[in-house]
């Protein structure tokens, strides 16, 4: 009866340790980052494909967008994604970004996404060099 006891006070003590260190990093940083946001800073509308790779190559994320003119928009980290970068806390995920404007206009950037990290996408501001500019935001 007492073996019991002390198990299960063990178990107990192991399952707050095992959600602390999963539940530690979210009090103190918050929400995760989104997976990117990405804004039109033109005139005009334009189509733009965004496909994140992993490191074998494998797509973890496609979609076309349309953007109006002067827009924005952010998309969040899928929940199996947001579980691959938990599980051990501050692991990385080596990714690549490719963004293709109206078919012809192709950027890509390589980086290790994380939890608190996104990719930051702008297309067309007069202030950059190029026409689709792409940076990774970290907390």
């Amino acid at each position: 009866m007492k073996r019991s006891y002390i198990l299960s006070f063990a178990a107990v003590i192991i399952a707050l340790i095992i959600i602390s260190c999963v539940a530690v990093p979210f009090i103190f940083m918050g929400k995760p980052d989104p997976l990117f946001s990405m804004k039109n800073k033109d005139t005009i509308s334009h189509k733009v494909m965004v496909e994140i790779l992993d490191s074998k190559n494998n797509s973890i994320f496609k979609e076309v967008y349309v953007m109006d003119p002067d827009s924005e928009i952010s998309q969040s980290k899928s929940t199996w994604l947001l579980l691959q970068l938990s599980f051990p806390p501050g692991d990385s995920k080596d990714t690549t970004i490719k963004v293709t404007v109206d078919d012809n206009l192709t950027e890509e950037n390589q980086t290790d996404l994380q939890l608190w990290s996104m990719f930051d996408i702008t297309l067309f501001d007069e202030n950059e060099e190029s026409d689709i500019s792409l940076g990774v935001i970290a907390v």
